[in-house]
């Protein structure tokens, strides 16, 4: 995680900080967690969001992962999710 790029962040109701970075996901409450590609297997994470439930959403290079809290969910067809690619980038300009 030291030296990576990171595409994006979102903060929690809580103050609970996800961040999306090139080597995998970073969680900041006080402490870093760091979750990498061999944990979520998603590679180069390029944005992360919130939905409705809470559950943690992150895009990259080779799918999109869900986090419920407990688990991640890691989906490489994205099809099912009614997105046209596996490839998610993003601007910082």
């Amino acid at each position: 995680m030291v030296g990576d790029e990171f595409g994006g962040f979102v903060f929690t109701s809580s103050n609970v900080a996800w961040i999306a970075c090139e080597s995998g996901i970073a969680k900041y409450n006080g402490t870093f967690t760091f979750y990498p590609k061999a944990v979520t297997d998603l590679w180069k994470s390029s944005c992360v969001t919130i939905d409705a439930s809470g559950n943690i959403w992150a895009a990259g290079f080779d799918g999109i992962l869900k986090y419920d809290g407990s688990e991640w969910k890691y989906f490489d067809n994205v099809d099912d999710l009614g997105f046209v690619s596996n490839t998610f980038y993003y601007d910082m300009y």
